[in-house]
């Protein structure tokens, strides 16, 4: 690498002295390549590694790390592995001799090289169906009102309806899935949905749920199963913010 003082001579010696790369590059014993780049960025040079530092003392044990990052994929998100039980189990198990830093430093890389697992899915058609509430500020009467939007969108087909209802009381839930089944042209043999305080009075252990009586009533009328996403599990339910952008 070449100073920035030694950058300047080159580049007076070519726009003042109009001296030739080669001719500079003879007289100053540097090869043709480094006196072009010098007159063509006459800034402070920063140096850039050709590869990577050697990682002395995590190097080792980085595909481990790799490895039980990807096992977490197939977990439960409360078992997962933290950076600190990474530490704590390089250190009991494996012997490893370094800092907690450089492990956690470690793993934040490869987080973010570790893709997300996912399963396919596939749909028949008539099969399922997604319904959720949304919110929607319109101008109603001259004056600026929160609606909120019933969603609800076919599995199989992506088809989906949206309307705005008042409330996301009782009634609107009954009234949106009656208007959707109507523009939907039938009803799904089942539908997914949050954990709605209308449908749902208490939620059980896994995903069973003690369900409002009045909203059993109406999906006995229909005879369509409801299932429900587990809580905090947002991709689970992203349809209602599919729905609600077209809305």
């Amino acid at each position: 690498m070449i100073t920035v003082e030694l950058k300047e001579i080159i580049r007076r010696e070519y726009f003042l002295k109009r001296k030739s790369i080669r001719q500079i590059a003879r007289e100053l014993h540097h090869s043709r390549t480094t006196i072009r780049n010098a007159i063509h960025n006459p800034g402070v040079p920063v140096y850039t590694r050709k590869k990577p530092p050697a990682k002395q003392t995590i190097g080792p044990f980085v595909e481990v790390i790799r490895r039980w990052l990807e096992e977490d994929q197939h977990r439960p998100a409360k078992q997962r592995h933290t950076a600190r039980r990474i530490f704590d189990r390089l250190r009991d198990e494996c012997g490893y001799m370094g800092t907690d830093r450089t492990v956690r430093r470690e793993v934040s890389l490869l987080r973010a090289k570790v893709p997300e697992s996912h399963v396919p899915q596939t749909y028949t058609a008539g099969d399922g169906a997604t319904f959720d509430f949304g919110e929607a500020q319109v101008i109603f009467a001259g004056k600026e009102k929160t609606v909120h939007l019933a969603c609800m969108r076919l599995d199989y087909s992506s088809k989906f309806f949206v309307c705005a209802l008042p409330t996301e009381r009782r009634e609107s839930l009954f009234e949106g899935h009656l208007r959707g089944f109507s523009y939907l042209g039938g009803m799904p043999s089942r539908v997914r949905y949050d954990n709605l305080t209308t449908a749902v009075y208490k939620i059980l252990k896994g995903r069973n749920r003690e369900e409002q009586s009045l909203w059993v009533a109406f999906r006995s009328h229909f005879l369509f199963e409801a299932h429900y996403c587990n809580p905090g599990k947002g991709q689970e339910k992203v349809y209602a913010s599919y729905c609600t952008s077209f809305a």
